[in-house]
């Protein structure tokens, strides 16, 4: 059997993607956004070419930063100045320090905070994509999301944390409406609270 079968490298694996050798570099490494059509020419040539990454190198990348991430859409907010309050005192206690962070909902965003290699990240947000979260996981960032609405069929290295929010949302709308001509306020920590008046309905 021939074992002199030349090595394919990060070049042949670009060559044959199309693509250039720092996307390679990304997709192999999952420290930088990559656009879904490019990444999956990526993983097609790596398959196809049996490209096997220098493990020695990818090693070297694997050391703790004890940083955690708290991303939220409202960082203003005092309900979420609450919540990072609590958590700092555990993961400080833990030897982990937990940064609060604007969600910004952007592929860029999403690279650089993959890019600073958290050990953790905590989301708390209405609006980012599970497509983001699906990136998060794959760079091997466990991921916490607080429940704010139903999550089914989390990635790898994510949990949902029941936040109340879903379940109030669910539990408040009876009221709401049975009380026709009552105007009532609706808080989001997402969003500054808001006037709700039931819509009138013509009586048939």
């Amino acid at each position: 059997m021939n074992q002199s079968r030349e090595r394919v490298t990060r070049a042949d694996v670009a060559r044959e993607a199309g693509v250039s050798e720092t996307i390679v570099s990304y997709v192999v490494n999952n420290n930088r956004y990559v656009a879904r059509e490019k990444r999956a020419r990526v993983e097609e040539a790596i398959a196809k070419l049996h490209y096997r990454p220098n493990n020695v190198a990818r090693a070297l990348k694997g050391k703790r930063s004890n940083q955690l991430l708290f991303i939220a859409d409202q960082i203003t907010n005092e309900y979420f100045s609450r919540i990072v309050s609590a958590m700092d005192r555990y993961a400080y206690e833990a030897g982990f320090l937990i940064s609060l962070c604007a969600n910004r909902n952007t592929p860029e965003f999403v690279s650089q905070v993959i890019s600073r290699q958290y050990d953790g990240i905590i989301i708390s947000s209405t609006s980012i994509p599970m497509e983001y979260v699906e990136y998060f996981s794959k760079a091997g960032i466990p991921v916490v999301l607080f429940e704010h609405r139903r999550h089914d069929g989390l990635p790898a290295n994510v949990a949902a944390l029941a936040s109340g929010l879903y379940s109030g949302a669910r539990e408040g709308g009876p009221p709401l409406d049975r009380d026709r001509q009552e105007k009532h306020y609706l808080y989001r920590p997402d969003q500054p609270p808001r006037q709700y008046q039931r819509p009138h309905r013509s009586e048939a």
